[in-house]
């Protein structure tokens, strides 16, 4: 169903109300992927850091790491492990993120073509 027809039986103030509504919706689905995207990279990044520091340490050296809220004591190559898996976890995050930010900004360019809507900004 286009949405012409969805939107048929609506006055124009009606109308207007919905599209503003459906734009206010996929910015705020954009801007959450976004923030997203940035807060894990921020993650991988200091992983990558601690895996670098790791790397340098004896690999039998006391490490310890937070995990809600509680102290667990590893082995620095335990810990290295355990932040490899960690950040091979956030790349894959990332990539799955990537998607879903691009297919959303395809889903929104065809959503303004599709109902001619033309975005005026009045900054």
């Amino acid at each position: 169903m286009s949405s012409d027809t969805k939107t048929s039986g609506l006055s124009k103030e009606e109308k207007q109300r919905k599209f503003q509504q459906q734009y206010n919706d996929f910015q705020e689905t954009i801007n959450q992927l976004t923030e997203k995207i940035n807060q894990l990279r921020g993650d991988y990044d200091e992983h990558t850091i601690v895996l670098d520091t790791l790397k340098k340490a004896p690999k039998d050296r006391n490490c310890y790491r937070m995990v809600g809220g509680v102290l667990i004591s590893n082995t620095a190559e335990e810990a290295a492990q355990i932040l490899e898996t960690k950040a091979k976890n956030i790349v894959t995050a990332l990539d799955n993120l990537s998607k879903e930010l691009v297919k959303t900004h395809k889903e929104f360019e065809k959503w303004k073509k599709d109902t001619g809507v033309k975005i005026v900004r009045t900054d």
